[in-house]
């Protein structure tokens, strides 16, 4: 069956979905100060904005501490894999 937006269940948050095959996008990020910043869904074949928003950051003081039960466990660090030095001299 071809994969289509019909057949992905959208959840009660999505107000619209863009997908169809070989249509790719990315979002850009903006942060503009300690209060505002600004996101956008760009299509990558237009290189045009096909969705976005601005967050502003109203309350101005210290949040509450994170209950334990919506902690998230660090994730372990991965050593980096020494790479073999590729030699100047192949013959």
């Amino acid at each position: 069956m071809l994969n289509t937006s019909s057949n992905f269940k959208k959840g009660d948050w999505s107000a619209y979905r863009s997908w169809l095959p070989g249509l790719y996008g990315f979002g850009k990020l903006k942060v503009y100060n300690s209060t505002h910043l600004y996101w956008e869904q760009i299509l990558e074949i237009l290189d045009i904005a096909e969705d976005w928003i601005t967050v502003e950051q109203q309350h101005h003081g210290p949040f509450p501490p994170i209950p334990p039960s919506l902690k998230t466990k660090p994730r372990p660090q991965s050593q980096p894999q020494p790479q073999p030095h590729p030699r100047a001299d192949t013959q």
